[in-house]
Protein backbone atom coordinates (compact mmCIF):
# COMPACT_ATOMS: atom_id res chain seq x y z
CA UNK A 1 0.00 0.00 0.00
CA UNK A 2 2.87 2.36 0.99
CA UNK A 3 4.33 1.38 -2.48
CA UNK A 4 1.47 2.52 -4.29
CA UNK A 5 1.00 6.01 -2.55
CA UNK A 6 4.24 6.39 -3.02
CA UNK A 7 4.24 6.00 -6.68
CA UNK A 8 0.86 8.00 -6.98
CA UNK A 9 2.25 10.48 -5.48
CA UNK A 10 5.43 10.91 -7.40
CA UNK A 11 3.24 10.83 -10.63
CA UNK A 12 1.58 13.62 -9.62
CA UNK A 13 4.37 15.58 -8.99
CA UNK A 14 5.81 14.95 -12.20
CA UNK A 15 2.75 15.74 -13.96
CA UNK A 16 3.06 18.87 -12.23
CA UNK A 17 6.44 20.17 -13.01
CA UNK A 18 6.93 18.65 -16.15
CA UNK A 19 3.16 19.30 -17.76
CA UNK A 20 2.70 18.08 -21.42
CA UNK A 21 5.49 18.79 -24.35
CA UNK A 22 8.49 19.26 -21.59
CA UNK A 23 8.58 22.86 -21.93
CA UNK A 24 12.33 23.34 -19.67
CA UNK A 25 13.68 21.27 -23.12
CA UNK A 26 11.47 22.38 -25.70
CA UNK A 27 11.43 26.26 -27.23
CA UNK A 28 10.47 29.48 -25.53
CA UNK A 29 6.84 30.76 -24.62
CA UNK A 30 5.66 30.78 -28.37
CA UNK A 31 7.00 27.65 -29.82
CA UNK A 32 7.32 26.92 -33.74
CA UNK A 33 4.64 25.51 -35.43
CA UNK A 34 5.16 23.58 -38.68
CA UNK A 35 2.60 24.89 -41.50
CA UNK A 36 1.73 23.98 -44.95
CA UNK A 37 0.41 25.12 -48.32
CA UNK A 38 -3.69 25.57 -48.00
CA UNK A 39 -3.71 25.12 -51.48
CA UNK A 40 -2.03 22.29 -54.17
CA UNK A 41 -1.70 25.46 -56.89
CA UNK A 42 1.28 27.53 -56.79
CA UNK A 43 1.13 31.13 -55.68
CA UNK A 44 0.96 33.77 -58.46
CA UNK A 45 4.11 35.52 -58.83
CA UNK A 46 2.86 38.42 -57.88
CA UNK A 47 1.16 37.23 -54.66
CA UNK A 48 2.05 39.28 -51.63
CA UNK A 49 -0.62 37.03 -49.37
CA UNK A 50 -0.90 33.09 -49.25
CA UNK A 51 -3.09 30.66 -47.49
CA UNK A 52 -1.43 28.61 -45.34
CA UNK A 53 -2.61 26.15 -42.70
CA UNK A 54 -0.54 26.10 -39.13
CA UNK A 55 -0.68 22.46 -37.19
CA UNK A 56 0.13 22.90 -33.03
CA UNK A 57 2.73 20.57 -31.91
CA UNK A 58 2.17 21.47 -28.35
CA UNK A 59 -0.53 20.49 -25.72
CA UNK A 60 -3.37 22.95 -25.38
CA UNK A 61 -6.52 20.92 -24.69
CA UNK A 62 -8.11 21.72 -27.49
CA UNK A 63 -7.98 25.26 -27.65
CA UNK A 64 -8.50 26.91 -31.47
CA UNK A 65 -4.72 28.42 -32.04
CA UNK A 66 -6.20 31.34 -34.17
CA UNK A 67 -5.63 34.06 -31.70
CA UNK A 68 -2.57 32.91 -30.14
CA UNK A 69 -0.76 32.72 -33.79
CA UNK A 70 1.88 35.03 -32.82
CA UNK A 71 3.53 37.87 -36.14
CA UNK A 72 5.54 35.97 -38.96
CA UNK A 73 9.25 35.73 -39.00
CA UNK A 74 10.33 35.66 -42.68
CA UNK A 75 13.62 35.65 -44.70
CA UNK A 76 12.68 36.48 -47.70
CA UNK A 77 16.22 35.02 -50.25
CA UNK A 78 17.14 34.92 -53.55
CA UNK A 79 16.45 31.51 -53.63
CA UNK A 80 13.46 31.08 -51.27
CA UNK A 81 11.53 32.34 -48.65
CA UNK A 82 11.51 30.92 -45.25
CA UNK A 83 8.69 31.71 -43.22
CA UNK A 84 8.34 30.68 -39.15
CA UNK A 85 5.25 30.57 -37.47
CA UNK A 86 4.84 30.43 -34.03
CA UNK A 87 1.98 30.00 -30.93
CA UNK A 88 1.78 31.26 -27.65
CA UNK A 89 1.69 28.15 -25.20
CA UNK A 90 -1.66 27.60 -23.23
CA UNK A 91 -1.41 28.60 -19.43
CA UNK A 92 -1.36 25.94 -17.56
CA UNK A 93 -1.12 21.88 -17.96
CA UNK A 94 -3.20 20.69 -20.92
CA UNK A 95 -4.37 17.57 -22.35
CA UNK A 96 -2.81 16.74 -26.02
CA UNK A 97 -5.76 16.40 -28.21
CA UNK A 98 -4.93 16.20 -32.25
CA UNK A 99 -5.84 19.74 -33.43
CA UNK A 100 -6.86 19.80 -36.67
CA UNK A 101 -4.79 22.70 -39.28
CA UNK A 102 -5.71 26.29 -38.39
CA UNK A 103 -6.26 28.40 -41.52
CA UNK A 104 -4.07 31.37 -41.76
CA UNK A 105 -3.46 34.01 -44.48
CA UNK A 106 0.18 34.76 -44.51
CA UNK A 107 0.69 38.68 -45.85
CA UNK A 108 4.42 38.90 -47.24
CA UNK A 109 6.60 42.14 -47.69
CA UNK A 110 7.49 41.00 -50.98
CA UNK A 111 5.90 39.36 -53.74
CA UNK A 112 6.51 35.14 -54.04
CA UNK A 113 8.55 35.75 -57.62
CA UNK A 114 9.58 32.78 -58.55
CA UNK A 115 10.93 31.60 -55.15
CA UNK A 116 9.76 28.36 -53.29
CA UNK A 117 8.00 29.42 -49.67
CA UNK A 118 9.82 26.80 -46.89
CA UNK A 119 8.47 26.04 -43.27
CA UNK A 120 11.88 27.31 -41.19
CA UNK A 121 9.86 25.20 -38.01
CA UNK A 122 12.42 22.85 -39.57
CA UNK A 123 16.24 22.91 -39.41
CA UNK A 124 17.21 22.55 -41.99
CA UNK A 125 13.84 23.11 -43.77
CA UNK A 126 13.43 19.23 -45.29
CA UNK A 127 12.03 20.50 -48.43
CA UNK A 128 9.76 23.22 -49.64
CA UNK A 129 6.28 23.55 -48.35
CA UNK A 130 4.93 25.24 -51.72
CA UNK A 131 6.28 24.79 -55.12
CA UNK A 132 7.64 28.18 -56.82
CA UNK A 133 5.08 30.22 -58.96
CA UNK A 134 4.99 28.98 -62.40
CA UNK A 135 4.74 31.66 -65.36
CA UNK A 136 2.37 31.48 -67.98
CA UNK A 137 3.78 32.99 -70.82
Amino acid sequence: MRRTLTGLLLAAVLTTLVGCGFPEFDEPDEPMAPWRAASAEPPDPAATSIDILVSERGCSGGAPVTDRIQPPEVDYLPDRIVVVIRIARVDGLSRCPDMPATPYRLELAEPVGDRPLVDGSHLPPPRSVMPPPTHNP
